[in-house]
């Protein structure tokens, strides 16, 4: 599959989705104003081809100065400005180094062998990443806050575990690939167990009315 193919697919997906009145569950709490100009603004920084690179002892890392930055930058407002406490800011630190390290280990662990796959050796380790982070948290500004770091983070453990020279690039388009689709795993996971939780609470209310019996 072609770089970038996933990217558009999700994003057609998600903009049929918010016009036809999905954003509260997609993305609450963020505007549509908000959602259009990060769209765009990453979009138009993508094609500024300049990149910043990191040079370790395992290869190279190279970031993309413009895309890639800004998200860093807005994931950190976000988790900065969130309202429910130092500790909570700490737990979303631990979720993306959480996230990171699976990443880059489920990456390095496919360099050996990418045989033993579940859906393909790209696109595993984004995907257990986002469904980890549906878990932890079912608010949408904080989960994109960890899967960004998560992202990084992930490549950055991937360089240092691989044994030779390895290039690893944060913001090319088959990075943003795998970005999309560990964001859209995670608020399907953590819409899937809303609603699985949603169901047993009714199931459960159902057996105890109806355990109770009718009156006569």
């Amino acid at each position: 599959m072609n770089p970038g193919f996933i990217s558009a697919w999700i994003v057609i997906i998600a903009f049929i989705l918010f016009a036809t009145g999905w954003r509260d569950a997609l993305a609450p709490g963020v505007s549509r104003r908000t959602l259009i100009v990060l769209g765009t603004t990453c979009a138009i920084m993508l094609l500024m081809p300049l990149w910043i690179h990191f040079r370790m002892r395992a290869g190279e890392i190279l970031i993309h100065s413009h895309a890639a930055i800004l998200l860093l930058l807005i994931a950190g407002i976000v988790t900065a400005k969130d309202d429910e406490g130092w500790n909570n800011k700490l737990y979303l630190a631990l979720c993306g180094g959480i996230v990171g390290l699976i990443w880059g280990l489920i990456r390095k662990l496919y360099s050996y062998d990418p045989v033993f796959y579940w859906l393909g050796p790209s696109w595993d380790a984004p995907l257990l990443g986002g469904v980890l982070c549906g878990l932890f948290t079912s608010n949408g500004k904080q989960q994109f806050g960890i899967i960004v770091w998560g992202a990084v983070l992930g490549e950055f453990v991937y360089a240092i575990l691989y044994k030779g020279a390895v290039v690893t690039s944060i913001g090319t388009v088959a990075w943003w690939d795998g970005f999309l689709a560990s964001l859209a795993a995670a608020r399907i996971a953590s819409l899937a167990h809303r609603a699985v939780r949603t169901t047993g609470s009714k199931i459960s209310v159902f057996l105890l009315n109806d355990k109770g019996g009718r009156s006569s």
